[in-house]
This record gives C-alpha cells, structure tokens and sequence, in this order.
C-alpha cells in the first residue's frame, strides 16, 4: 500500500504502486511561488530517483527536466525540496 500526503497550502501529493517493477512513485506539484522543502518516503525502499520538471509558471511552454539520485535513509525517506512552479517525480525502488 502506499499512500502520499501534503501539508503545505500549494503543494500536492499523488502516490502509485507498481509491483510488476518493484517500485512505488510520489509525484509532487508545488503550484506555489516559493520551495517548499520536505520528506518523501517508503518503508522498506532500497533507492529512490527523482525527475525534476520546473517552469517559470504556467505559460512557460519549455520547462527543463533534470534527473537526480535521492539519498534513502533507513530504508525509507529523503529530504527534498520542490521549487516553485515545478513537478517531482520520485521513483522508491524495493527488493
């Protein structure tokens, strides 16, 4: 089961389970102008990626994308930071 929950006003949180391929995904929106900086997690996740896609805001028709490697600690989170006006995608793989 994996669940995804936000406590920030501009920030939202989706979650999905992919069992076929071992891993969990957390997609997060920060609608809003500023970072909001927090923790992302799954027990038991061995390593963890994330894809970055940031704008200048909604009319911005060519955002970039960058990939990234996410320190898992204790098998379970890693602290990131969402820019403004940005999706992040993180994969959790399990064994």
């Amino acid at each position: 089961m994996v669940t995804a929950t936000s406590h920030a006003g501009n920030l939202i949180a989706y979650a999905a389970q992919v069992p076929g391929e071992s891993r969990s995904s957390v997609l997060l929106i920060n609608r809003g102008n500023t970072p909001v900086t927090g923790t992302v997690g799954m027990p038991g996740a061995v390593s963890a990626t994330g894809k970055l896609l940031t704008g200048s805001g909604p009319s911005d028709t060519s955002p970039g994308v960058t990939s990234q490697t996410l320190a898992v600690s204790n098998h379970a989170s890693s602290s990131i930071t969402v820019p403004a006006n940005s999706l992040y995608l993180v994969d959790f793989a399990t064994p």
